[in-house]
């Protein structure tokens, strides 16, 4: 879409078709530039469900035509200005957004090879709630495309295609902490009452065994009280818990 930035592809070490090939061969869609509320996770995983961002994203045609299938109906529902009738909330979750929509309904994946085009346009979702989360809509969508686009610019030259696209199962492929295509992070900023802190710097996922040359999280922000060693204490707790299981 037109507030995608595909700028950064410039800053690549492969081409897109060695990129194209090496994405998994089970995917519905592929989520390529993201807004994440903490954390932008550049290399590629399940999509998580504060993966937020539309701008450019891979669908195939048959994931594209069970969309069609499933929005678009026969029945008294809302008429399109051609007469074409459409079902929007009947999404797998039942909310018409486009992540949704889109994400949603097969095997989707991420991995933030380009970027949102921050303009500073307001949000038209739930414009019931109030300017105040408009506000943060523009602070997420404006901390999340600095990042992404400094680590692009500073180590996109070294970041190498088995790197980015190296799959690491955790958790069911579920990085500590999140739930992929499930609930937002408990550590998310919006889970404390304290006002948001943002902290934009690379730093390797919270896991026991760390990788800092290979790494590609870019933080975006964390709640109020929670710093970095106190993330990784809770992250090594939830893997003792998940290999208990």
């Amino acid at each position: 879409e037109d507030d995608a930035d595909i700028e950064q592809a410039s800053h690549w070490s492969f081409a897109w078709e060695e990129f194209f090939d090496a994405l998994p061969v089970d995917y519905d869609t592929v989520q390529l530039s993201l807004i994440n509320t903490q954390r932008v996770h550049v290399s590629l995983h399940p999509r998580f469900s504060n993966d937020y961002g539309a701008a450019a994203y891979l669908v195939t045609r048959h994931h594209a035509t069970k969309l069609l299938r499933q929005h678009v109906v026969s029945d008294d529902a809302v008429d399109s200005d051609d007469g074409v009738k459409y079902r929007l909330d009947n999404s797998a979750t039942g909310i018409a957004t486009s992540e949704e929509i889109l994400f949603h309904a097969g095997r989707g994946y991420a991995v933030a090879v380009f970027n949102y085009r921050y303009r500073g346009m307001r949000t038209t979702i739930h414009q019931h709630e109030g300017e105040s989360l408009e506000r943060d809509h523009d602070l997420i969508q404006q901390r999340s495309s600095k990042p992404g686009r400094e680590f692009w610019e500073q180590h996109g030259s070294t970041t190498t295609l088995s790197v980015l696209m190296r799959f690491v199962s955790l958790g069911f492929n579920r990085p500590p902490l999140y739930d992929a295509q499930g609930r937002i992070p408990p550590i998310s900023g919006y889970d404390s009452p304290e006002p948001h802190r943002f902290d934009a710097h690379l730093g390797s996922f919270p896991t026991r065994e760390r990788d800092d040359e290979n790494d590609l999280d870019v933080m975006v922000g964390y709640a109020a009280g929670y710093e970095p060693r106190e993330l990784y204490r809770l992250a090594a707790a939830f893997e003792d818990a998940t290999a208990a299981n």
